[in-house]
């Protein structure tokens, strides 16, 4: 875990810790659940919770790899 200062509040105390993120990818009968190991950060003060770039890689990397395109992170 890692410590930083949030950018709403500016309390330190933002950690930071990986989950299993589900999303859905697509829309009505097409959406399908996929998921990804993403990177959450969590403010301890006013109890922010988000993810960053990084995040969005992991995510859009597994689509890439749902559609044939791309290797999984």
């Amino acid at each position: 875990m890692s410590e930083n200062h949030c950018s709403i509040c500016g309390a330190t105390g933002v950690r930071s810790f990986v989950v299993d993120q589900s999303f859905v990818y697509g829309e009505g009968d097409d959406g399908v659940e996929l998921s990804a190991q993403v990177e959450v950060y969590s403010c301890s003060s006013c109890g922010l919770k988000y993810t960053d770039a990084e995040g969005e890689d992991r995510r859009n990397a597994v689509v890439l790899n749902h559609l044939g395109g791309g290797h999984d992170r």
